[in-house]
């Protein structure tokens, strides 16, 4: 495994150098899914990917509320500071955000099926600026209606209304 995260590790730390010698202007990113699981299994060094971006890019976590939860029994507010954090912590002085910020409910994973309402909105971006992070990204700004999370929705529920 150590192998596999060497060489994802250095496609990024290529691409990041190419595209940042190419248009300086524009930041790249990278990151991370499932800060909770074990890293090595999915052959990534997050650590390594941070490093990777002080090119000039952004690193990030992914925090799918439905599906990348169950690990901590769909608590919320306390792992999401900490993966935050440690996001934050990972990338020192650099761009690091929440790309993937989302609610659900999800067809795909059948697990936790939350209703993200204004109030857990605000929770999460609360907890990200107290994490230390410097962005907040939305994975879907409207419902999704295919793929592996279909049903997610973040800012518009899943009729396609905004939230309050």
């Amino acid at each position: 495994m150590k192998f596999q995260s060497e060489l994802i590790t250095g496609n990024y730390k290529e691409t990041m150098e190419m595209f940042v010698n190419w248009d300086s202007d524009e930041p790249e990113r990278t990151g991370g899914h499932q800060l909770f699981e074990n890293q090595a299994v999915n052959s990534w060094d997050l650590e390594a990917q941070a490093k990777a971006a002080k090119v000039g890019g952004s690193f990030y976590s992914s925090i799918h509320l439905t599906h990348h939860f169950f690990l901590v029994k769909g608590e919320i507010l306390r792992p999401v500071y900490m993966q935050a954090r440690c996001i934050a912590d990972m990338f020192k002085g650099g761009w690091a955000a929440t790309w993937e910020s989302t609610g659900g409910p999800t067809q795909w994973s059948g697990m936790n099926g939350y209703t993200v309402n204004e109030g857990v909105i605000r929770q999460l971006m609360l907890t990200y600026i107290a994490a230390g992070l410097k962005g907040i990204g939305f994975w879907m700004w409207n419902s999704r209606g295919e793929g592996w999370e279909t049903g997610e929705y973040a800012l518009a529920n899943i009729q396609g209304n905004p939230l309050p």
